[in-house]
């Protein structure tokens, strides 16, 4: 209960941190327009937000693509290579997952059911990746 009310006001923080990075870079941008155009006698705000709008694309281009480039390069599986499992349903009702080489049985499609066959407590292979994978994640 007592961690659950910390919970608002830590909320709080973090919204106003939030705003703050969405607000001011853009208060700050139409100051430097004010200014430049004060030296220099001409407005070209144009030419400020497109190149605020560029630098954003390059981070955001960067940031979402080189991730799954170095994933990839470094043998990452989707799913961990299993047909079903981890989140993706398997078409039998008693199959928990169906990886290459490993096939999970249980009496029930629940995820707290036992596994029926082999060592209840192995992980399911969907969740293994190999050791460059794990280095980069």
């Amino acid at each position: 209960l007592f961690a659950g009310f910390l919970m608002y006001p830590f909320g709080c923080i973090v919204g106003l941190g939030q705003a703050a990075t969405f607000i001011i870079p853009d208060a700050i941008l139409a100051d430097i327009i004010d200014y430049d155009e004060l030296l220099t006698g001409t407005r070209t705000e144009g030419m400020y937000t497109v190149l605020e709008s560029n630098l954003q694309q390059y981070v955001e281009i960067f940031a979402g693509v080189l991730p799954g480039i170095l994933m990839g390069f470094s043998g990452f599986q989707n799913n961990g290579g299993c047909v079903c499992g981890c989140g993706v349903s398997c078409s039998s009702p008693f199959v928990r997952w169906d990886c290459p080489g490993d096939i999970g049985y249980a009496c029930t499609n629940d995820l707290n059911a036992a596994l029926v066959a082999g060592d209840p407590l192995r992980a399911a292979p969907c969740t293994q990746q190999n050791a460059g994978v794990i280095f980069w994640i």
